[in-house]
């Protein structure tokens, strides 16, 4: 017989075995369900922090679209066209020219309306439409007046001026360095061309060859931003008519002119420049260069000591220069003052007779001041709020006052070859011309390139005192 007591320690073991069983049981589900409460919170935080990270990108996003479509709206609203014109070359009809001012301001309000129908299928202008046109002033000006369009340069600077009241359109003067035009056409051209609100441009030199490589170089294609057109005046350049056949053409007659300026031939401007200055001064032998090392006191001392009145290539003044007449001058016949232009009305420098040289280097030394002592209205002689910087000191004889008259023509005239007043003393025109080799001299381009042909007295125009 089994022995209770054994019995029951045996059957107390199997459920103390039982118990730890259980115990390791709950331990290992406490366990597990401890890691998978952390991950879930873990997860949950992840999932948190995801949900606040795509709040955030959505406002980012919602941001964003708000932002483009604000900046595809500004695009939209404020895209302009830009025509770029070659002044020189694209002419406008002589019927503006001849009306000054009043004629400047009819061309371009018929520009820009022309423009806006030409561009109306591509987009509204009106209001964002800009014109610049580059040209050489003097030298147009001067070809005008050759050509008889106009009386005289300065007509052609009334008409500038008039051209210049509307806003966004303007004729700007490149000056007479070759090809300065067609520079200031190609650098803005490349600085519009990568502005995304510029959607037209419309390039105008139709008559000039020379702009052919760069338009080839600039032809449009997929990737170009905006449209690219050509403006004709003139009959197109061989080199530009295939070019041109790939591209639209704004074409307004009514407002270009379709021919060149008559010019005459440069042997019959020879011709006449000859015959012309013979009656005003002797023929002189060519100036040399000037020596480089000379400083600029020098420099200007052989001007004084080597200038001509009225010569381009001269070293020595001629003797007794005569100046052109009638049997009876203008100045005689009107009582007025009168100056002395070319055929193209460029102002030039009445001949200075019996100029003694080495008194007028003694006059420079001096700083005279030359309105006190030639025009006798130097404002600013007399102790006070503005003081002359130059001698008004003793008065000077008639042969001092030539020299002097000599010595100030050393100094350009503010107002250039349109000067109309007859009491300037300031120089009108390089004395060495064409032949200029100074590389700071004072005289701007066109001061070095105004004719001695034609020449005649005549009553000045509308004229301000040059001070």
């Amino acid at each position: 017989m089994e022995d209770p007591i054994a019995a029951l320690q045996h059957e107390y073991r199997q459920i103390r075995e039982a118990d730890d069983r259980r115990h390791q049981i709950f331990d290992t589900l406490i366990e597990q369900v401890s890691t998978l409460s952390k991950e879930r919170d873990d997860a949950v935080r992840r999932s948190q922090r995801a949900d606040m990270t795509c709040d955030t990108y959505q406002q980012k996003l919602e941001m964003a679209e708000k932002r483009l479509d604000s900046l595809e709206k500004a695009v939209t609203l404020d895209q302009f066209a830009v025509v770029l014109i070659d002044g020189d070359d694209v002419l406008f009809n002589d019927s503006y020219i001849r009306d000054g001012a009043e004629g400047g301001d009819r061309a371009a309000t018929d520009l820009h309306n022309a423009l806006v129908e030409q561009l109306r299928p591509r987009g509204d202008y009106r209001k964002n439409i800009q014109v610049r046109i580059y040209l050489n002033l003097a030298g147009l000006a001067g070809t005008y007046t050759e050509a008889k369009v106009i009386p005289h340069p300065i007509e052609f600077n009334k008409f500038v001026s008039g051209f210049n009241r509307r806003g966004l359109i303007e004729i700007i003067d490149a000056g007479k360095v070759k090809e300065a035009a067609d520079k200031q056409i190609r650098e803005n051209f490349e600085l519009f061309s990568r502005n995304i609100q510029c959607k037209e441009i419309i390039l105008g030199f139709s008559g000039d060859s020379s702009h052919a490589g760069f338009l080839h170089d600039n032809m449009p294609n997929a990737s170009t931003g905006f449209h690219l057109s050509l403006l004709k005046g003139r009959d197109f350049a061989k080199d530009l008519k295939p070019l041109a056949e790939n591209l639209d053409v704004v074409s307004a007659p009514e407002i270009f002119r379709d021919t060149a300026l008559p010019t005459r031939t440069v042997a019959a401007q020879q011709a006449a420049q000859a015959s012309v200055w013979s009656t005003a001064t002797q023929a002189p032998p060519a100036r040399q260069p000037a020596s480089s090392s000379s400083s600029d006191g020098d420099a200007t001392d052989a001007l004084i000591a080597r200038l001509t009145i009225n010569s381009p290539n001269v070293t020595e003044p001629p003797k007794a220069a005569p100046v052109p007449t009638t049997s009876a001058s203008t100045s005689q016949k009107t009582g007025r003052k009168t100056i002395f232009v070319n055929s193209q009305g460029q102002r030039l420098d009445k001949p200075l007779k019996d100029v003694d040289r080495d008194l007028a280097k003694e006059l420079k030394q001096k700083k005279l001041c030359n309105r006190h002592h030639l025009r006798g209205d130097c404002d600013k002689g007399n102790t006070g709020f503005f003081t002359c910087n130059h001698s008004h000191a003793g008065t000077l004889k008639e042969r001092e006052k030539q020299a002097l008259r000599f010595v100030a023509r050393t100094s350009p005239c503010k107002l250039g070859t349109a000067c109309q007043d007859p009491d300037c003393f300031y120089g009108h025109r390089c004395q060495y011309g064409e032949n200029c080799t100074k590389t700071d001299c004072w005289f701007s381009d066109d001061m070095h390139y105004v004719a001695l042909e034609g020449i005649k007295e005549t009553l000045p125009v509308e004229y301000y005192t040059v001070t």
